[in-house]
């Protein structure tokens, strides 16, 4: 049986990386745009309930569709307000020795 070797590394395995700025962007503009896609389906389906009484709900196994949800007029202003504060997110430099690269 092969003996177990230390590892010995000059920083502790505890520290958790900051993401780059452009995965940064990506993934909150990611869920911003999960979270618009989530609430215009919601809409979707209530304006179907409210046409058919006598709705019954696909069984889908809790799988989501790849399909893009129709557009909600009601939503179009909160789109453009949430979308618009995203462009002005602003972002302070970090000074931390074990982050290789500082988003800018």
């Amino acid at each position: 049986m092969a003996a177990i070797r230390r590892l010995d590394l000059p920083y502790s395995v505890k520290n958790i990386p900051l993401l780059s700025k452009f995965n940064y962007d990506k993934l909150y503009i990611y869920r911003a745009e999960d979270l618009v896609e989530r609430m215009r389906w919601a809409i979707h389906w209530d304006k179907q309930k409210d046409k058919n009484k006598d709705y019954e709900k696909k069984e889908t196994f809790n799988f989501r569709t790849t399909a893009r949800a129709p557009p909600a007029l009601e939503l179009k202003e909160f789109e453009d307000d949430l979308f618009g504060l995203l462009k002005t997110v602003e972002r302070r430099r970090v000074n931390d020795p074990f982050y290789i690269f500082s988003p800018s």
